[in-house]
């Protein structure tokens, strides 16, 4: 009956992938083995028993996941990157007036979009936190315009961005510059 199915889902075109949970190796593996897409290296896991299972089970979930479905995004690891990165995208085709620092500065036309613009305001003011990046539709020749902006970006905003780039909202709501797109910059400690 197993058999059926699997020769019935490869039919289809469906991945078929086995991680059987043993205490003991065996001859057994080899049917799994075969019934899973091949390569089956890539598509077979054999897990040691029930106790290893659960004693370990964020490290097993974890070898499944990166095994199984190896391009599975990790949350952890995107906010790692953007943290890495040193700033985040937090208002598409809008400026958070909440967001509206002190200094404001324009920097012109730039090759090389939103890494070079905010190397840019970094180099410029060290301290400023916030940056804007004309959206695409309105380039100029292949060029970007470039505006930094002292912002009022903590480290604790910083980490709630970081871990969750969604559109920022503002609590009274008001936005401007819907040509542009709104970045914070890492705080400077």
């Amino acid at each position: 009956e197993t058999e059926q199915a699997v020769n019935k889902l490869k039919a289809k075109g469906t991945m078929v992938y086995m991680a059987p949970v043993a205490s003991r190796r065996g001859s057994w593996q080899h049917k799994l083995k075969l019934w899973a897409s091949q390569p089956w290296q890539t598509n077979y896991q054999y897990l040691p028993g029930l106790q290893a299972l659960n004693s370990s089970m964020g490290q097993y979930s974890g070898t499944l996941v990166a095994k199984f479905c190896p391009k599975a995004i990790s949350p952890t690891l995107q906010a790692m990157r953007r943290d890495q990165r040193g700033y985040v995208r937090i208002r598409e085709k809008a400026w958070p007036a909440c967001l509206m620092g002190r200094g404001i500065r324009g920097f012109g036309w730039i090759q090389g979009g939103n890494r070079r613009c905010a190397r840019i305001v970094r180099r410029f003011a060290p301290a400023w936190n916030g940056m804007m990046v004309i959206r695409r539709r309105w380039r100029h020749r292949g060029l970007r315009y470039c505006i930094g902006q002292d912002t009022p970006v903590t480290s604790d905003l910083w980490q709630k961005l970081v871990q969750d780039p969604g559109e920022y909202k503002c609590d009274k709501g008001q936005y401007y510059a819907p040509a542009w797109d709104f970045f914070a910059l890492k705080p400077v400690r």
